[in-house]
């Protein structure tokens, strides 16, 4: 939660940089493009993340039947494959640990997915081919205590360390 406040103080600092940018502009206008595009991806991005964290919302409701994520939608438990923690370093020290839930068929799962959804997969299937992976940052909690969560109500559940 404290990440993603912190995103939304940098995203406004940059679009005040970018609107700054805009207002000082020379004559040869590259200033104030670069600033105009700062500005609208700046502001795109405050909008995104203040309303997240304004009208909070479950990413992950875990049943009997099988999990709704926020960005992906319904998942049943039958679609399932496996899930563990995918965890991404950063330069230097820095790791997040994300949920991944492995897909049996991610062409019969994305085909049926919002528009938003089958783009986003279609620009990082090489790093995510088969699975959908919730950020433990939108999560709220850890991800082992997601991966708890889901042992709980599906105790068959293949779980990958």
């Amino acid at each position: 939660m404290a990440y993603a406040w912190l995103m939304l103080a940098a995203f406004v600092m940059f679009a005040g940089i970018g609107f700054c940018m805009v207002l000082a502009g020379d004559e040869a206008y590259v200033t104030r493009i670069v600033g105009v595009a700062g500005l609208l991806f700046c502001a795109f991005g405050t909008v995104f993340i203040a309303s997240r964290l304004i009208w909070r919302k479950p990413e992950l409701v875990v049943t009997y039947d099988g999990l709704y994520f926020r960005q992906f939608g319904w998942i049943g438990w039958d679609e399932v494959a496996h899930a563990d923690i995918w965890i991404t370093r950063t330069r230097g020290p820095i790791e997040h640990r994300n949920l991944r839930v492995v897909l049996r068929d991610p062409t019969a799962f994305f085909a049926r997915s919002s528009l938003w959804v089958r783009t986003m997969h279609r620009l990082n299937r090489g790093f995510t081919p088969d699975c959908v992976v919730l950020s433990s940052v939108l999560l709220g909690a850890p991800s082992e205590q997601a991966l708890a969560a889901m042992r709980h109500y599906h105790p068959t559940l293949p779980i990958r360390q």
